[in-house]
């Protein structure tokens, strides 16, 4: 990350947590979707396995991410966060790719519907 003070931004936890509550509900549906590929609820390609667990991958990481940088902010009892502009672009892409693969089907089977 850069070390320019200057373009550190600002912003709310709050914000954070909504991101956060999306990115949950998002990484539970693929769960779901994992959990059911192997109790053999779900059938799926090998193809749209690995972008399933690709998307488990990714919505965990940028998951844990927030939970980190939220937890944080609760023990030090404050209501902002100051980020790099790259870190705050890098969540909000995550999370609307996250938001968008909600809408794929994966062999006949729809998160949306899970």
């Amino acid at each position: 990350m850069p070390k320019n003070k200057e373009k550190i931004q600002k912003i709310k936890v709050s914000s954070l947590l909504m991101i956060a509550k999306e990115v949950n509900r998002v990484h539970h549906k693929v769960e779901s979707l994992v959990r059911g590929h192997y109790t053999q609820d779900h059938t799926f390609s090998e193809a749209d396995l690995l972008s399933i667990l690709e998307l488990r991958v990714s919505s965990g990481v940028i998951g844990g991410y927030l939970d980190e940088l939220t937890t944080q902010a609760s023990e030090a009892e404050v209501d902002h966060l100051h980020l790099y502009p790259e870190e705050i672009m890098l969540i909000a892409n995550l999370a609307k790719t996250l938001a968008m693969a909600e809408k794929i089907t994966f062999s006949g089977t729809s998160m949306v519907e899970n």
